[in-house]
């Protein structure tokens, strides 16, 4: 399967985000080519934040999101953090208190 650079990844989703009036953020950028992708989400309401990542399904050929915890906003820092150290080249991304994030991202 070919994949599409992070860079690119990260470039289109501002694009869409910012067409639809929202607001995103790069928390952390990485390897323009390579790198998992972090999504940090918040709801504002309940003062929680969620992070996921992208995990390709072989069976399925395809790639789903998968929620890593819900937690405050500083304990999903702080996790986040912890894999940077091991993986510099991963990014994150935040997006503030939208209902269904993932249907503006690839």
């Amino acid at each position: 399967m070919t994949t599409l650079a992070t860079k690119l990844i990260i470039d289109s989703v501002i694009k869409n985000f910012n067409s639809i009036g929202k607001s995103i953020y790069i928390i952390h950028g990485g390897d323009n080519n390579r790198g998992l992708l972090y999504i940090k989400t918040n709801s504002k309401s309940i003062n929680k934040y969620t992070l996921h990542y992208r995990e390709y399904e072989y069976q399925n050929d395809n790639y789903n999101w998968i929620v890593v915890d819900n937690l405050s906003e500083q304990e999903i820092d702080t996790k986040f953090n912890k894999y940077k150290q091991n993986d510099d080249d991963c990014w994150c991304i935040e997006i503030d208190d939208v209902i269904n994030p993932f249907a503006y991202i690839l």
